[in-house]
């Protein structure tokens, strides 16, 4: 599977959900990339709690493509936040809506194909 073919599979794919990917670009004054994105997010099970892997602990698959368009510095880093359940108005994110988690492991896959994220915080869904 390609870039271009892993991306088409996300967005197509019929669990895929609008999350939004934050970098923290300055600290005073905070600032922040913000990009609103298709992704695949998942909850861990019971028998993957294994290896720094956590009980709330999720996996957000996102492709490279997705994120390049949509402007976000490639590739995802350990600290880069993703919002599940963002509030989107005309395509921005609503900052403080949504779940925040931390990204704990970018987990690039295939040479810029995509991204198996690793994400750890306070999400209840």
């Amino acid at each position: 599977m390609d870039a271009r073919a892993m991306a088409q599979f996300i967005d197509r794919f019929s669990a895929a959900e609008m999350v939004v990917l934050r970098r923290q670009t300055a600290v005073s004054p905070q600032t922040w990339t913000d990009v609103p994105v298709k992704a695949r997010v998942r909850q861990y099970g019971a028998a993957e709690l294994v290896a720094g892997i956590a009980q709330g602990d999720y996996e957000v698959i996102v492709a490279h493509q997705t994120l390049e368009t949509a402007g976000f510095p490639v590739p995802p880093r350990d600290g880069d936040r993703v919002v599940i359940g963002p509030t989107i108005i005309d395509g921005a994110y609503v900052p403080g809506s949504g779940s925040i988690l931390t990204v704990r492991h970018p987990g690039d896959r295939g040479g810029n194909i995509g991204y198996w994220m690793q994400v750890r915080g306070g999400a209840a869904r």
